[in-house]
């Protein structure tokens, strides 16, 4: 139902005229699974690959798909205070206090309910954190984010909105 997300860890720049892959191997036996969605027929040039285990028992990539994964790739850059608008389901969001010690909360309003994730990076742009936090009803409200083993510095810290939708703020912890 819900979309989950997934940060990756490092940041990539993508370019123009590249292809480029990715995929999510689930390497921890447990009761939870990941569903993909697909589309038949899709892919045109038979690039996809699937990661199955070989008739020994290995595990191995199959290429040649004849369907594509609709996993969404969002390569939109972030998005600031003048454009929130209601396609993002936010009105606002702030950070207080601001500089953080212990904790940091995160404040914001939403025009709709919305499933809300968040990701807090370094300035180098490496994951030092993240939550899918779950689903939160239209008006104001407050996630509380733990910096108290955060090193001193600043952070950029995204809420991430209905899976599709990435705001940015920066947060300064001091100790």
């Amino acid at each position: 139902g819900d979309p989950y997300y997934l940060p990756f860890e490092d940041p990539y720049d993508l370019q123009t005229d590249e292809l480029y892959f990715t995929c999510i191997l689930n390497e921890n036996e447990s009761d939870g699974e990941i569903t993909v969605l697909a589309n038949a027929n899709t892919d045109s040039d038979n690039s996809t690959a699937v990661y199955e285990i070989a008739g020994d028992g290995t595990f191995v990539w199959f290429g040649s798909q004849t369907w594509t994964p609709a996993v969404r790739l969002i390569i939109s850059e972030w998005t600031g205070v003048e454009e929130l608008n209601t396609a993002t389901g936010l009105n606002s969001f702030m950070i207080n206090p601001n500089p953080a010690v212990d904790i940091a909360r995160l404040n914001f309003n939403l025009n709709q309910n919305s499933v809300i994730a968040y990701e807090v990076r370094d300035m180098s742009g490496k994951l030092v954190d993240w939550k899918n936090v779950g689903r939160f009803v239209e008006g104001n409200q407050v996630i509380d984010l733990n910096v108290a083993g955060y090193a001193a510095g600043n952070y950029n810290v995204s809420l991430v909105v209905n899976g599709a939708h990435m705001v940015t703020r920066q947060m300064s912890v001091v100790k």
